[in-house]
């Protein structure tokens, strides 16, 4: 059985995939928008108004399988 590193341990594979081996994604705690003036997103969506230089902007290119800004 394979392993993982999540969030700096290692983990079985049962603890993150489930008995057919579909991994099991955990809840994203990102989710609230950056909005000018801290107005809600298109959704109703929390937010949060933007700041100069406060936010770094992450994102994951599935295609290439990084992490950049």
């Amino acid at each position: 059985m394979g392993g993982m590193l999540i969030d700096g341990q290692w983990k079985q594979q049962d603890e993150f995939a489930g008995k057919d081996g579909e991994y099991k994604r955990q809840e994203s705690k990102c989710r609230d928008w950056i909005t000018p003036d801290g107005s809600p997103g298109p959704d109703g969506q929390n937010a949060a108004k933007a700041e100069a230089e406060r936010y770094l902007c992450m994102c994951h290119t599935p295609v290439l399988g990084h992490t950049g800004h």
